[in-house]
């Protein structure tokens, strides 16, 4: 390893990249075999060094940051390749990041919000429900009624027939004194679905609300 780290430094300073980036990635490769992890992101700095372009290798970088704990310096370098992706039009790889991103930080509402209207946009509407609904239990959560009651409408947008949106808008509207609002949105639903047994009873208790 040692020597095939002392041959890429080499190749770097003869002008020879590509024999420098073979003779990195062999010894990455190693030290994360031995889980060598600190080594492994030296390395995978001096690749980036190299070709600063390779949004892959940031992408492992950024991975390897995460097995040391160093969270932000994770987030920032997902960021960073988050951006790359869209500018070059890889929409879905960037996506997988921003869930990354997402999921490292459960608390950042702004985040699943502006993951949601992307998967939306894309046609991803399972994702896109997902994350509007954990953006909007989170808000609900902290007590933000206001701007839960919008990430569970643009929920129910996607999908229509959600029973966690539906209860979650039904009590939103009911606590803030907004029932007739309520009432209106279930009584369109139940137009179409007279018998619909979860609807008649979210329909209770938001009367029961009132």
């Amino acid at each position: 390893v040692n020597l095939l780290n002392t041959v890429g430094d080499l190749c770097v300073r003869a002008g020879r990249n590509d024999d420098a980036i073979r003779h990195f990635l062999k010894v990455a490769e190693r030290y994360e075999s031995e889980r060598a992890i600190p080594a492994a992101v030296a390395i995978y700095k001096k690749l980036l060094k190299i070709d600063a372009a390779n949004v892959d290798r940031a992408v492992k970088l950024a991975d390897l940051y995460m097995k040391q704990g160093l969270i932000a310096d994770a987030r920032r370098t997902y960021q960073s390749a988050v951006e790359t992706y869209k500018a070059n039009g890889e929409r879905q790889k960037a996506f997988r990041l921003m869930q990354k991103i997402a999921d490292l930080d459960p608390e950042s509402v702004a985040l699943r919000l502006e993951l949601g209207d992307e998967y939306k946009s894309s046609g991803f509407e399972k994702e896109a429900y997902q994350a509007y609904t954990q953006a909007g239990q989170e808000l609900q959560r902290r007590g933000r009624i206001e701007e839960s009651l919008d990430a569970f409408a643009r929920a129910l947008d996607v999908r229509p027939d959600s029973k966690i949106a539906l209860n979650a808008l039904a009590d939103g509207y009911a606590q803030q004194g907004k029932v007739l609002e309520a009432l209106r949105m279930l009584d369109v639903l139940l137009s179409k679905s007279p018998d619909d047994a979860d609807l008649l009873h979210i329909l209770g208790r938001t009367y029961v609300n009132a």
